[in-house]
């Protein structure tokens, strides 16, 4: 488990997938243990089953505005800025140089309007995104996606990957392979649950086990969980007080 963990605190942008599980229980309490860890994380935002459908109607009329004066078989030579970081900036316009346009030449759009609609929504959704990191700090941007990737989604994904941010894919059924990266396979597939379901059905779940009298102990996922946090906590700190 410790190595899925230190996952989400390497400094490295790269694409990792998590995939399917061993049980139930063990699942339930690892996404308990993943969710802690990235509640307190900097930089990171959690994508619960789906990207959030852009809300910013400002931004997406004076997209519109810009799209529709572009020429989408060839955004190579078309002026983009998304962020004020400058370096930032140019490595997302990589980005979509090199995967909407692929897209956009090679996928058969119902209409002129339906291709221009994919353009300007991907656009709108780089924009929310990227500006919410703080690229001043030394942690890695981090994207952790919850569920199953749409085709549509992986595009921005590997648009904001590019651009530096580290994506994590945590899905507990079979993988899609949209989205490429180092891959962590587990067995079984699962039942797709929302976090909250998981991490509320962590506290539920008991675990029995002997002591070195043997006696049995019964625990809960939650407290299992609590109890290794602490242990870590104070051995590896040694100016903390245990109370």
């Amino acid at each position: 488990m410790n190595e899925i963990l230190n996952i989400f605190n390497e400094p490295s942008p790269n694409i990792t997938k998590i995939i399917g599980g061993n049980s139930e229980e063990e699942y339930n309490y690892l996404i308990k243990k993943i969710y802690e860890l990235l509640i307190q994380r900097e930089n990171t935002l959690i994508f619960n089953e789906r990207v959030p459908i852009p809300t910013n109607f400002e931004i997406i009329s004076l997209v519109q505005e810009s799209v529709l004066r572009m020429n989408l078989y060839n955004i190579k030579d078309e002026e983009i800025i998304l962020t004020g970081n400058s370096f930032i900036n140019n490595k997302i316009k990589s980005g979509i140089d090199d995967i909407l346009q692929e897209v956009l030449n090679n996928t058969n759009f119902k209409s002129k309007n339906v291709k221009y609609n994919f353009f300007i929504k991907q656009i709108v959704w780089i924009y929310e995104i990227i500006n919410k990191f703080d690229w001043t700090i030394d942690n890695t941007p981090l994207i952790v996606f919850y569920g199953v990737v749409s085709e549509e989604e992986s595009y921005l994904l590997k648009i904001l990957n590019i651009a530096g941010v580290k994506i994590v894919n945590i899905n507990s059924l079979s993988d899609n392979n949209f989205l490429n990266g180092d891959i962590i396979k587990f067995d079984n597939a699962l039942k797709f649950m929302p976090i909250e379901v998981r991490v509320a059905n962590s506290k539920e779940q008991t675990i029995i086990k002997r002591n070195d009298n043997n006696e049995d102990i019964i625990n809960t996922w939650a407290k299992q969980a609590k109890d290794e946090f602490d242990e870590q906590l104070y051995k590896n700190n040694d100016s903390v007080f245990r109370p």
